[in-house]
């Protein structure tokens, strides 16, 4: 409930702090993380410019992030950071 008054708070919520906010959502088991992972995916996709293979590993990654937060995490910080 924390994230969630937090980020209402923002104008707007970048990547990183998204994927933190997805990565939470995970651990916790939030009922709504599949969507919040599709739509995490599709801003990556879209703000990055990745092609459909990419796009399709960080579909894979978020959907995923469950399993190993830590680890998975790392990984699709290296496509939020990317410019």
């Amino acid at each position: 409930m924390l994230i969630d008054a937090a980020a209402r708070e923002l104008p707007q919520i970048g990547l990183e702090d998204a994927l933190r906010v997805l990565v939470v959502m995970a651990e916790k088991r939030d009922p709504r993380f599949p969507r919040a992972a599709a739509r995490l995916a599709a801003r990556i996709t879209t703000e990055r410019g990745l092609d459909l293979a990419e796009s399709r590993y960080v579909l894979a990654l978020a959907e995923t992030l469950p399993l190993q937060p830590e680890t998975i995490k790392l990984a699709l910080d290296g496509y939020c950071r990317r410019r």
